[in-house]
């Protein structure tokens, strides 16, 4: 008989599933779960007309397979997915706000096995303000949720008006993976919360909710967003602060209303 876990150890476990799996991907690949400029248009002859007019994304890591491709237009998956895969899809409309959707024009479905590459985001390179979604679907319905308001993160705050992959001559926020426009809100996180902290930093539980996060400043903007989301409980004065940042910022706030009533509905 299996014991019933109370909510605060199934988010500890979770979060140490998460840590594990993203530690796993990011050993080798610790920039490229959001990508900004590996993305080109082509078509992929293996994957079928599905794939015309689609992206080819260059993933590196090398365990990493691409199953399947499929464009989405205005929020409608392509109707050639397979129904295993189509289901992936109406778990992103169950949980993800209706505007982040619209500006996701591609579903990559990847795979390397349960428990290791979780998703990820590349930002269009033909499309502006467009999103590519690579997602393993061997991972389970409730991390696949999660990992999807983490991924909902990076859209909001990595698009092409907040971060470019050139570091010279950065008049805003030099980061790990580029240069945080001024006045960006990547910018304004990352002043406020890693001023003078080099990426990775230490991690403490005092100021990440996750070991992860420790790992750059948009991975802890997009950690913390997710706890943020779940309503989890802030152990620290810092995460506190962090939590009230969100709060302050209009787009995230109505974000976390529409994931809640989607996850309450459920």
């Amino acid at each position: 008989m299996q014991a019933k876990l109370s909510p605060r150890v199934y988010r500890i476990l979770f979060r140490a599933l998460t840590v594990c799996a993203l530690a796993t991907l990011f050993g080798s690949l610790r920039t490229t779960k959001v990508d900004i400029g590996t993305a080109v248009t082509s078509v992929n002859p293996r994957a079928g007309t599905a794939a015309r007019n689609a992206e080819t994304i260059r993933y590196q890591d090398t365990d990493l397979e691409l199953i399947a491709v499929y464009r989405v237009n205005d929020g409608q998956l392509d109707a050639a997915a397979l129904p295993e895969y189509r289901r992936i899809w109406t778990l992103a409309e169950d949980t993800l706000p209706s505007d982040a959707l619209s500006h996701i024009r591609q579903l990559n479905i990847v795979t390397d096995g349960p428990a290791r590459t979780l998703a990820m985001v590349h930002r269009s390179t033909t499309e502006h303000n467009a999103w590519i979604l690579s997602i393993d679907p061997s991972e389970s319905r409730d991390v696949l949720q999660h990992t999807l308001v983490h991924e909902l993160a990076h859209i909001y705050t990595l698009g092409e008006a907040d971060l470019t992959s050139q570091r010279t001559s950065c008049s805003g926020a030099l980061i790990e993976i580029g240069c945080a426009h001024r006045d960006s809100l990547l910018a304004d996180y990352a002043e406020r919360f890693w001023s003078g902290v080099a990426e990775p930093a230490h991690y403490s539980s005092a100021a990440f909710v996750t070991q992860y996060a420790a790992d750059s400043v948009h991975e802890d903007l997009a950690e913390t967003f997710m706890s943020w989301v779940y309503a989890d409980k802030a152990d620290s004065n810092t995460i506190a602060a962090k939590y009230r940042w969100f709060d302050s910022v209009d787009t995230f706030v109505t974000a976390r209303s529409e994931i809640q009533a989607k996850l309450h509905a459920a």
